[in-house]
């Protein structure tokens, strides 16, 4: 993740790239590019700490096991993680 806006607008550049230039999405790229401007720090750190809670939200703990007629799985990892 970057904030650097070099890296944004070269970024941006490079995925307009990847449509066509008639495309609304390919214009809506370059339209978008041409208006990066620097960051507001208050919302920079507000949108850092929501990506944090979205990423860090922790799943349900109980995992429900499928009953399964092939047997127990074997792990290519079996004989390193038996050592």
């Amino acid at each position: 993740m970057t904030f650097n806006l070099e890296a944004i607008a070269f970024f941006v550049y490079e995925l307009r790239d990847l449509f066509k230039w008639d495309s609304s999405t390919h214009q809506n790229l370059e339209r978008d590019r041409q208006i990066i401007r620097d960051n507001d720090a208050t919302l920079q750190s507000k949108f850092l700490l929501l990506l944090l809670e979205y990423l860090l939200t922790q799943p349900n703990p109980e995992i429900i096991a499928l009953p399964s007629s092939i047997g127990p799985a074997v792990y290519i990892c079996q004989s390193v993680k038996d050592a």
